[in-house]
């Protein structure tokens, strides 16, 4: 996860949001199953 290997540090001292944007792939369709958005 993007929060454990710590890819957002540098954003997290700025005022602006920041979002954490995961997908789910499909393995059967080649396609994404879900969108998963996180803001801090």
């Amino acid at each position: 996860m993007i929060g454990e290997k710590g890819y957002a540090r540098p954003y997290e001292a700025d005022a602006r949001p920041v979002f954490r944007i995961g997908v789910s792939f499909s393995s059967q369709t080649g396609t994404v199953e879900e969108w998963k958005m996180i803001e801090n």
